[in-house]
């Protein structure tokens, strides 16, 4: 929340009032009304074009937001992801893991883990998704998401390589993932 606009709201309506009392001092109001209704509208319509999608209002925010914020980087590099550009997803993941304030929050960093490794296991990154799975489960060793992607991974070992350690594996994460 380093930019937060929202909080603008309330203070620009005593700005709006002020614009309003300075315009009925002018000779000609409707020209000066009419000005003052064309700038916000243009300012509305710039502005609004950053919420048209997901991917758009993340590279705004990142763009925005200093290095040290996760959540931005976060959210851009699942927009990223789900655009197909996977290395700079990759990027702002492991921005995200770098972000000072992610450091206080072991559950948001879990997150970020879990999603990095969905990424590694789409590229067939086996062992680089192994370890970003396990690296989310030291943050929370509950986290359901990371339990069953650890699980099918393992499962997925055992399948490729009819290993029993995997499937014992495997098995001992998908129980404790439902």
């Amino acid at each position: 929340t380093p930019v937060a606009w929202r909080y603008l709201y309330l203070p620009s309506l005593f700005f709006i009032l002020g614009i309003g009392i300075w315009t009925i001092n002018i000779k000609n109001v409707k020209l000066a009304t009419l000005g003052l209704s064309l700038c916000f509208f243009l300012i509305t319509i710039t502005h609004q074009s950053i919420w048209r999608d997901d991917f758009h209002f993340w590279k705004r925010a990142v763009t925005l937001a200093d290095k040290d914020y996760a959540i931005p980087h976060h959210q851009y590099a699942l927009a990223l992801w789900e655009k197909g550009d996977l290395k700079t997803a990759e990027k702002h993941f492991l921005l995200a893991l770098n972000a000072k304030d992610i450091q206080a929050y072991p559950w948001e960093k879990a997150v970020v883990y879990n999603n990095l490794g969905r990424l590694y296991a789409t590229q067939k990154k086996w062992r680089n998704a192994e370890k970003c799975f396990k690296n989310a489960l030291f943050y929370n060793p509950n986290y359901k998401p990371a339990l069953c992607s650890l699980g099918k991974l393992y499962l997925f070992f055992y399948q490729k390589n009819n290993d029993k350690t995997f499937l014992k594996e495997a098995k001992k994460f998908l129980k404790k993932c439902h």
